[in-house]
């Protein structure tokens, strides 16, 4: 199977391009979304989740509840993540 190129991955395994599984604790996504002209980043790591992260790249100290409108806009984003894994199958 191949899955989308995280962005960063700190595998000690030869992880070339296309050749990491969906749920590799190595793999980072880093993205960015869109509400309401406010641009949210992130990172994504399969294993454990997501983290809202500060202009600087480091994760914020308070992270948006359930409730945040910037949750649906993350749902997005990982939907279409999920269609690509899909894909490369």
């Amino acid at each position: 199977m191949n899955f989308t190129e995280p962005n960063i991955c700190t595998s000690m395994l030869d992880c070339k391009p296309n050749n990491h599984c969906l749920g590799c604790s190595h793999a980072i996504y880093i993205g960015k979304v869109d509400l309401k002209g406010k641009v949210w980043t992130f990172e994504f790591r399969p294993m454990f989740g997501v983290f809202f992260t500060r202009k600087d790249g480091e994760i914020r100290s308070k992270q948006p509840n359930e409730l945040h409108p910037i949750w649906q806009k993350w749902n997005i984003w990982f939907n279409e993540f999920q269609l690509k894994e899909d894909k490369s199958d």
